[in-house]
């Protein structure tokens, strides 16, 4: 959150988009376990955790359609569960409108693009703060750690342009054909946005559903 609002404040113009992984994972499965509703949503018999799971097929909408689809589509079909109303509630709150804290157009994008991460940015940190013992090192210590820093990068850079292509295992090119086909259906209006969260609502859905 800080970030963000340091972004906004420096740069007024941009637009802030967030990581789906990170808004499914470390957000929405977090506040679910919170409201206590981690056993139900792992079981795939229970009305409540099919309803949870539709909720992480979201991300792939338009953020213009999210509004509609949650509440037009959704929560009709809610169980009849505190719990559940809750976690509905926090979503109300926090992502379903434009003016929400996280409103749809930072989370929500009907594309298969999954750059949207700052993984690299903490990896590189992480890498880069090891070469130094206090908050404020010698200048001169602090190049040598830039340009070795720099010649590494260059030769990951170099093997990835020689190297073959990176075989995707026959499920992970199953589910991203599937995605993409559902998503070219949505985008030419073959089907609804709720159609769409039924059809993906597992490709970001926590793994241990």
């Amino acid at each position: 959150m800080a970030i963000r609002n340091a972004a906004v404040a420096t740069w007024p113009a941009i637009q802030v988009v967030g990581c789906r992984f990170h808004l499914t994972q470390a957000s929405w499965y977090r506040q679910i376990q919170a409201c206590g509703l981690q056993t139900l949503y792992q079981d795939k018999e229970s009305e409540e955790g099919k309803w949870m799971k539709l909720v992480f097929g979201m991300p792939f909408l338009a953020s213009n359609d999210v509004a509609s689809c949650f509440i037009l589509d959704m929560l009709p079909s809610m169980p009849v569960n505190s719990r559940v109303f809750d976690f509905a509630e926090y979503l109300l709150e926090y992502y379903i409108f434009d003016t929400s804290t996280f409103p749809p157009s930072q989370w929500a994008f009907p594309g298969t693009d999954s750059a949207r991460t700052t993984n690299a940015c903490k990896s590189f940190h992480s890498s880069f703060s090891k070469n130094f013992y206090c908050d404020n090192p010698n200048i001169f210590l602090f190049l040598d750690a830039i340009k070795d820093s720099q010649i590494t990068s260059q030769a990951t850079i170099n093997s990835f342009n020689s190297s073959k292509t990176i075989r995707r295992g026959r499920k992970q090119k199953k589910n991203k054909t599937h995605l993409e086909n559902c998503l070219e259906k949505y985008n030419n209006c073959e089907i609804s946005a709720y159609d769409l969260v039924q059809r993906v609502q597992f490709h970001y859905g926590h793994q241990e559903q």
